[in-house]
């Protein structure tokens, strides 16, 4: 669960990051199905780098265990593109924000929390954009998956 700043880039999808698990793909998809409930923690914590605010451009997402792109962010369980936990709670940096990070200001922001979709599980890629200029940088963070119970 190391944070990983991301290389600075301005362009979508621009940098992306591949985790490595210790065991193979088809032995974690056999753990999760046979789990009842599983989760991982991500995070992204910006400085004028935007998430998910743009989803033509993509500027931020995590990918499927088969490869789909995801357009939400950890903790928002409505799973709807573009929103992060906060944008669900209303309790976003900026209120009319759906994520903390897409406020694109100068302020150090997060948005973070724990993705449950069993059948998008584990994640395997994270990708980022807008991070070119100067006063732009993002942190990522993925937590490891945790499993629990028999299905």
């Amino acid at each position: 669960m190391d944070e990983i700043k991301a290389t600075d880039c301005e362009v979508p999808d621009c940098y992306s990051h591949v985790p490595q698990y210790s065991i193979s793909a088809d032995k974690i998809v056999k753990i999760v199905n046979d789990s009842k409930q599983c989760r991982q923690f991500i995070k992204y914590r910006c400085k004028g780098s935007v998430l998910l605010n743009n989803l033509r451009e993509r500027h931020g997402y995590w990918s499927s265990r088969d490869g789909e792109v995801m357009t939400y962010w950890g903790g928002a369980h409505s799973k709807r593109p573009g929103f992060c936990a906060c944008g669900e709670r209303g309790s976003c940096f900026v209120k009319n924000q759906k994520c903390n990070c897409d406020n694109n200001g100068q302020t150090m922001t997060q948005d973070e929390g724990y993705l449950t979709d069993k059948s998008k599980l584990p994640v395997s890629k994270m990708g980022f954009g807008d991070m070119g200029d100067s006063t732009e940088s993002g942190w990522h963070t993925l937590g490891k998956l945790e499993c629990s119970g028999e299905a």
